[in-house]
């Protein structure tokens, strides 16, 4: 998917050409007949362990609910329960973006973990990984991680935070694209 949309990156950056060609089109129109094509919703059971996808960009952020029956189940059991995408106004710093993206996330999916003991929250950001594999040795120093830190420990349950590929994370990613290139 990162290959599929590499060419649009370009048309939605602050120098980047804006005109649209014909190649261009039918690149949006493959991705919009996979996003048409999303997997059917499947409600999660009162038990089971609760996982959220995020990503996102200069513009806009995507997220996936996702659930298993257990925590240490395989990741194939894993079944779509919601997903969600919206732009950012103003646009954002790469990491903000990132970091608004799991906060919009999981902000929007609350409904579907707040009974929940635990959830895992995955990005392909390697940044908001090393700051939660760090933040017990050091104190958040930048306003974004201190919001950060705050909206994730004011959640009230644990959550356990996973670095995804960028290529692993393809709804997401194609979630933030629909929003970008809603016509």
């Amino acid at each position: 998917m990162g290959r599929l949309l590499s060419p649009l990156y370009a048309k939605v950056s602050p120098k980047g050409e804006k005109q649209l060609n014909k190649e261009d089109w039918k690149l949006i129109q493959r991705i919009k007949d996979q996003v048409q094509n999303l997997p059917d919703l499947d409600l999660a059971p009162p038990n089971c362990y609760i996982i959220i996808e995020s990503d996102g960009c200069m513009e806009g952020w995507g997220g996936v609910c996702k659930w298993k029956l257990d925590e240490h189940g395989p990741k194939n059991s894993e079944r779509i329960c919601a997903y969600a995408s919206g732009k950012f106004f103003p646009l954002k710093s790469t990491i903000d973006a990132e970091i608004h993206a799991a906060m919009n996330s999981l902000e929007i999916f609350k409904i579907h973990y707040l009974d929940k003991p635990s959830l895992t929250l995955r990005t392909d950001c390697q940044a908001i990984i090393s700051f939660f594999n760090k933040i017990s040795n050091h104190k958040p120093s930048r306003i974004r991680w201190v919001g950060f830190t705050d909206y994730i420990t004011g959640l009230g349950i644990p959550v356990k935070f996973e670095h995804i590929k960028g290529e692993d994370n393809k709804l997401a990613d194609s979630l933030l694209l629909r929003a970008l290139w809603a016509v």
